[in-house]
Parts: C-alpha cells; sequence; structure tokens
C-alpha cells in the first residue's frame, strides 16, 4: 500500500462498481481530507483519510439498511482514528482499505484492539477517486485472531512507504452476507457476542499486532510511558508508610457505625499495600511505586491498581515484581465469578477468581526477569473477556 497525496486523484469514471455502492458528496470528502491533514504525528494521514470515508459509507449504509439502529439514543460514534465506533451498545471497528485483491486484504498492526475490545470487525472498500465507499463483510473478533493464529505462515511485512507493519488477511475470513451482521445488531444482545482473546499470547502474529505495552519500570523514575498515558493510567505517590492498620472495610466507620467520606485513590492504594502486607504477608519493599486505572467494561465499573519493583540479584540484571489489584470504583461492587488471569508467553501464573460476597478485590503477584513481559485478562461467567496491553520493566 502506497501513501499518496489527498489530492492528487483523477476520478476513473469507466470503473463498474457494484450497485449497493455508497456515493459521497464533495463536502464529505473535503471533511475526510480535513481529518487527514489534521490527523496526529503518530498516525497515518493517508489512512485517516480513507477512515474517514468509510466511517461516512458507513453511516450512509445504515441509513439505508437498518434506519431503526441509528434512531433515538443509537448514534454512530468514532472513538479514535476514527474506525473504532460505537453503536449504541455494540463496538464496531472499521478495516478501511482502498486495496482489496481477489484473495488477501491489508491490515493494520494494531488491528487486535484489546483496550477496545469490538464486538465485529466490519470491512470497507474504498473507492477514493471515485468519492464512493461499499461495505464488504464482516467478521468477529474471536473470528479475526482464529485466523490469525491458525496462519502460521502468514507475512508480515515493512512498507518503505509507512512506518508501519502490514499483515494480510485472506478475503474468505469475512461474511459477505451482511444481513446477518445487520440481523445480530438488531436482535441479539451485545453481552451475547464473545468478545475474545489469544488463547497464546506467544504467537508470532498476534504478538506481532499486539505489541504495545505499558513500561511500569519508568514508574520508578516518576514518569509513566505514552502506552500508559493513552489508557490514562495515573502514578500515585510514592507511598509514604508500610505499617499495618485497620483493614480496608473498617476504614469507612467511624465508631459510631457512620459511613465516614469514601479514601481518594492514593488513600485506598496505601491501604491496600498495608492489609496485603500484613494480612497476605507479601514482601513489598517502599520503593515500590503504583499507578491506577478506572474504566468501565461489559456495565462493570472498575479500578485496578498496579505496583511494581525491583528485585536485586548479585552480579545479575534485577528481576522485577508485579502487583495488581482489582476493585470496583466508588458506588460499584464486583460481580461474582469475575477472574483475574497473569500469564506469560508460555503459561497461566496466576487466576484469582471471585468467588465470595464479603471479597472486596482481587490480587494476583508474579516475578519476572527483565525481558519477560506479563498480560493480564480480565473474565466474566458470561464468556467476556478482555486483555491489557502487555506490561514490560525497563528503566532505561
Amino acid at each position: 500500500m502506497t501513501v499518496y497525496s489527498l489530492d492528487q486523484f483523477e476520478p476513473d469514471y469507466g470503473m463498474m462498481l457494484p450497485i449497493d455502492t455508497i456515493v459521497l458528496t464533495d463536502d464529505e470528502v473535503s471533511w475526510a481530507k480535513v481529518q487527514g491533514q489534521s490527523a496526529p504525528g503518530t498516525a497515518n494521514p493517508w489512512q485517516i483519510y480513507i477512515n474517514a470515508l468509510a466511517r461516512i459509507g458507513l453511516q450512509h449504509w445504515l441509513e439505508q439498511r437498518s434506519p431503526d439502529l441509528l434512531a433515538g439514543s443509537n448514534q454512530l460514534i468514532a472513538v479514535e482514528h476514527l474506525c473504532e465506533i460505537t453503536l449504541g451498545e455494540y463496538r464496531l471497528y472499521l478495516i478501511a482499505t482502498d486495496t482489496i485483491d481477489d484473495t488477501e486484504v491489508p491490515i493494520a498492526a494494531n488491528i487486535i484492539s484489546t483496550r477496545f475490545n469490538p464486538h465485529f470487525y466490519v470491512l470497507v472498500e474504498v473507492y477514493e477517486e471515485l468519492q464512493q465507499v461499499r461495505v464488504c463483510g464482516h467478521l468477529s473478533q474471536a473470528q479475526l485472531i482464529e485466523s490469525l493464529q491458525s496462519a502460521t505462515d502468514q507475512s508480515t511485512t515493512q512498507s518503505p512507504d509507512m512506518e508501519q507493519s502490514l499483515s494480510w488477511l485472506a478475503i474468505d475470513t469475512f461474511d459477505f452476507n451482511l444481513d446477518r451482521l445487520l440481523l445480530c445488531l438488531n436482535c441479539v444482545e451485545p453481552e451475547a457476542i464473545e468478545v475474545t482473546i489469544p488463547t497464546q499470547a506467544a504467537s508470532s502474529s498476534i504478538s506481532t499486532l499486539a505489541a504495545a505495552a505499558i513500561n511500569v519500570g519508568r514508574w520508578l523514575q516518576d514518569q509513566v510511558d505514552q502506552v500508559a498515558q493513552e489508557l490514562a493510567w495515573i502514578l500515585l505517590p510514592p507511598i509514604p508508610s508500610f505499617r499495618t492498620g485497620t483493614p480496608l472495610t473498617e476504614l469507612f466507620l467511624s465508631t459510631s457505625g457512620e459511613l465516614q467520606p469514601l479514601p481518594s485513590p492514593t488513600e485506598e492504594f496505601n491501604r491496600l499495600i498495608s492489609d496485603l502486607i500484613r494480612d497476605a504477608r507479601l514482601a513489598i519493599p517502599p520503593e515500590a511505586r503504583g499507578a491506577y486505572r478506572d474504566w468501565q467494561w461489559e456495565t462493570l465499573n472498575l479500578r485496578l491498581y498496579v505496583a511494581t519493583w525491583e528485585l536485586p540479584l548479585a552480579g545479575s540484571p534485577s528481576d522485577w515484581a508485579l502487583l495488581l489489584v482489582l476493585g470496583a470504583q466508588p458506588g460499584s461492587i464486583l460481580p461474582l465469578g469475575l477472574q483475574l488471569q497473569v500469564r506469560d508467553e508460555t503459561q497461566i501464573l496466576e487466576e484469582p477468581i471471585l468467588a465470595d460476597s464479603s471479597s472486596v478485590y482481587l490480587y494476583a503477584q508474579v516475578t519476572g526477569a527483565r525481558d519477560e513481559r506479563f498480560w493480564v485478562t480480565l473474565s466474566l461467567p458470561n464468556g467476556a473477556a478482555m486483555t491489557l496491553p502487555p506490561f514490560t520493566f525497563s528503566v532505561n
């Protein structure tokens, strides 16, 4: 795929297109060009432009084929780079391309969006020079991952015109019966659609597509890397002391039994560390640093605390430790059956599950060498699952 100037094309009116092709207006094309020209420095302007055209085309396609989907509070909202789309409670990821041959479709290296966790990937072909768009096919995230894992001979190329890795997906991977997509969007609850994650995090094709990682080693230097910033991780102050104290559940009650103001995230984190040292006998040094992130997933309001520290080894590079404590945001609770899984490139290391209604948190601790990384997956009894970008450790 080649990067072009946004103004260098002349229409080829001799090209024959399918009858279900969406025709765009001059104003819509102009708007899309503005999106490409104003793309952030890390993004590909041409791809943002193509994504914008595809997003407009999808909007018109839905208006023609199933206008009820866009009625009321349901709106087609672009989240990031105009390829992540929310439609009511559904999440769609646009695979927008101006290049489809008879056998394969080029896909970007970041198509596996563990943060966004789309229900469906929608293939959209953009005839930019004709100002036309066609919605072609769809597949679920589970189907996409299965296809990538089974394609052991799949090659990943580096385009000389783009600093972005490309992979190629077989065209017959997609379901071209778009009525089935509309049926799901209209009649099936989003919770019933399987949102899965790779079962082998070290698979070559998947690791290439999910290369972004959170470097927790930067936290020890009072810094947060770009990936953590984009995912709204907030670095916590150094822990003032690790002395044990009253359990967290008692912190919210006065001697009269009345509720006290909820603690801040920093206060809650410090108390959690104190409780884990006392009750779980964890050896957490005072040099440890932590961060937290709030987000919503599957109607849950979650809060994840993560702490890290070095484990010095004589005469060799230091190992490192990763501590995770999963809880709920104030006013919410964790559901029974919620599981917190931590794995490295070869095996599952920890997978606590919330089995007691009196429990407030799930926690796990793992250690590894400097070159190891850890994946964290949350899963529910209904089969819904999401995986965070892997955690790594480097202080360079």
